[in-house]
């Protein structure tokens, strides 16, 4: 898996470094371990600036549905701070962004480590 996921469950944080390659049965499994890990409404600290795969709008689509669905059974997701370093990669979050409207997939994209963190705990510490 191209993924480390690392729990704190006492900070109700995931942090995940992804590498190449990546894809969408990847990112389903990551989802399904943060399932497993009791982690669902954990906040994300995603660095992805070790992937070049560029999802497309039908893969961002099985994502949202994913997350969507798991919301209905187990509570909302937590959110999501996603870190990307390419540019082509960071504007396709962005531009996926309008699939995520709507949704319960709280997401932003960042270029540094930093600011990632620092809307991650302003949005866990208004989620309580």
């Amino acid at each position: 898996m191209p993924y480390v996921f690392d729990v704190d469950h006492a900070r109700a944080r995931i942090t995940i470094h992804a590498s190449d390659p990546v894809g969408l049965p990847d990112v389903l499994a990551l989802l399904d371990q943060q399932v497993a890990a009791g982690a669902w409404s954990y906040g994300s600290l995603h660095d992805a600036r070790g992937v070049t795969w560029l999802p497309t709008p039908d893969d961002i689509r099985t994502i949202v549905a994913y997350v969507d669905n798991n919301s209905r059974t187990l509570g909302p997701r937590g959110p999501v701070a996603f870190i990307a370093a390419s540019e082509s990669l960071f504007d396709m979050a962005r531009m996926n962004s309008a699939f995520v409207t709507g949704s319960s997939l709280r997401a932003e994209v960042f270029r540094d480590v930093e600011a990632a963190a620092r809307w991650l705990d302003k949005e866990q510490h208004s989620a309580r």
